[in-house]
């Protein structure tokens, strides 16, 4: 019903960065309307955003879901998770940072 671009999302974090931001890109292949009646975070520190809940998509239009993530005290590889809710049914979308551990240096700086 919804085509997706992606499911998983992955960013690459600079030092003491603070934020990654996400898009997935989505559009509704069905004949009918699809309503994302909304779109739950597997924690508090990611945040969901999308135009308006009920999100109301016509057939063959497209939009953009956006997911930022907090990065402030953490470090490694983070992976969290955005459930979204539509009258059709749930789909689970991932995102991934990649946070340097403080004090490290890539081993390709040098």
């Amino acid at each position: 019903m919804l085509a997706w671009d992606a499911t998983i999302k992955e960013y690459i974090a600079k030092p003491r960065e603070t934020e990654a931001m996400f898009s997935f890109n989505l559009t509704n292949l069905s004949p009918s309307e699809i309503t994302i009646q909304s779109v739950t975070t597997s924690c508090g520190c990611t945040v969901a955003k999308l135009p308006a809940v009920p999100w109301v998509m016509a057939p063959g239009t497209n939009g953009q879901i956006q997911a930022i993530m907090k990065l402030v005290g953490r470090s490694g590889i983070v992976i969290k998770s955005l459930t979204v809710n539509t009258d059709k049914g749930q789909r689970t979308l991932m995102v991934r940072a990649n946070i340097p551990i403080p004090g490290e240096t890539p081993a390709n700086v040098k």
